[in-house]
């Protein structure tokens, strides 16, 4: 006779919502008066709202998001790029004169 254990896949806890499962997303506004931020609470992206993600998707997502987004503290600059004119990236956005990655998009 064969037995199968079927056993729970090890979760850790997501580090964007901290395990709330809830995201407060910056808004911050640009006018006249200078910048006001204010935030919109929303379920989080990464987990879905469930609080917990598998570590190792988490582990290639954080390698991706590294090979995508900017880290530079004091970058010299950006320059924009259209839409449609670079293959990791469709929609406008801008890049990093120094590593060359994403500083913003949209």
């Amino acid at each position: 006779m064969c037995t199968t254990t079927i056993t729970k896949k090890q979760m850790i806890t997501c580090p964007t919502c901290k395990g709330s499962g809830k995201y407060n997303m910056p808004v911050t506004t640009h006018d006249e008066k200078g910048c006001n931020t204010t935030y919109f609470e929303m379920t989080c992206q990464k987990c879905n709202g469930s609080g917990e993600v598998d570590p190792v998707v988490e582990k290639k997502r954080e390698k991706a998001s590294k090979a995508f987004w900017c880290g530079c503290e004091n970058s010299s600059g950006h320059f924009y790029v259209e839409d449609g004119v670079s293959k990791k990236c469709q929609q406008h956005h801008w890049v990093c004169n120094d590593c060359g990655k994403v500083t913003q998009v949209g």
